[in-house]
C-alpha cells in the first residue's frame, strides 16, 4: 500500500500545476469575421466550461457545438449536420483558455470568424 501512497503523492502536486485544472465559467464576447464580409456578418457567442468539456454556441443561438477543454488550457470542438443540400454542413472551434479569456478561431464552411470572449 505504500508503493501506491507515494505515486499519488506524486501525482496530485503535477495535476494541480496544469494551467487550467479546474476553470470553469462562462465566456461571451465578439466573433469577428476574417476577413470582413457582408455574408458573415459579426455577431456573439457564449462559451460554458465545466469539468474539461466546452459548450460553444456561436450566435447564442441553437447551434451549440461540443468539446473538450485540454490540460494546457486548448480548446476543440465541433459540429456536423446534413444541410439543406444534403451535404454535410461541419463547423469547427478550435482555441485556448486562460481565466482571463477564451480566444480562438469559429469556421463555417462559408465564414471564419475570430473569437474574443471575456469570462461573465
Amino acid at each position: 500500500m505504500r508503493p501506491a501512497r507515494r505515486i499519488f503523492l506524486l501525482v496530485v502536486p503535477l495535476a494541480a500545476c496544469t494551467p487550467n485544472a479546474g476553470v470553469s465559467g462562462r465566456w461571451i464576447g465578439p466573433l469577428t469575421a476574417t476577413p470582413p464580409s457582408p455574408a458573415c456578418p459579426n455577431t456573439r457567442g457564449v462559451a460554458q466550461v465545466k469539468a474539461n468539456a466546452l459548450i460553444f454556441t456561436p450566435d447564442e443561438g441553437t447551434w451549440t457545438l461540443i468539446g473538450t477543454v485540454a490540460p494546457t488550457g486548448a480548446l476543440t470542438a465541433a459540429r456536423t449536420r446534413l444541410g439543406a443540400d444534403k451535404k454535410p454542413y461541419t463547423t469547427t472551434f478550435t482555441g485556448t483558455l486562460v481565466p482571463e479569456a477564451l480566444t480562438g478561431t469559429y469556421t463555417t464552411p462559408a465564414c471564419t470568424y475570430a473569437v474574443q470572449l471575456s469570462p461573465r
